[in-house]
């Protein structure tokens, strides 16, 4: 069930960042949207440190912060996981996807 979740979660991200959209976080149950903001600069700089080095656990959890940082919560969370299929045992990893 989780891998379902993360893969789920994984191509959502992956879609909204291919569409260049706002992906949607949240949906109250009045049916009100909650989006993640735009790529920051903080996001734009770890995506491209760790597409340089793409096993980096650090440049990974850079990454996943950053995104969180932007309210990218799915985002991140598939950004932790996929550190984690890296690194099952990783406690910071394990850390920062759980938070």
């Amino acid at each position: 069930m989780m891998l379902l979740v993360a893969t789920i979660a994984a191509a959502s991200a992956v879609d909204a960042r291919q569409a260049g959209a706002q992906s949607v976080q949240y949906r109250s149950p009045a049916g009100v949207e909650y989006r993640s903001l735009p790529d920051t600069d903080a996001v734009k700089t770890a995506r491209a440190a760790l597409d340089a080095d793409p096993k980096n656990i650090a440049k990974i959890i850079d990454l996943g912060v950053a995104q969180s940082g932007a309210r990218q919560f799915r985002e991140a969370i598939a950004t932790f996981t996929r550190g984690l299929e890296i690194e099952p045992n990783n406690a910071l990893l394990l850390r920062w996807r759980g938070h």
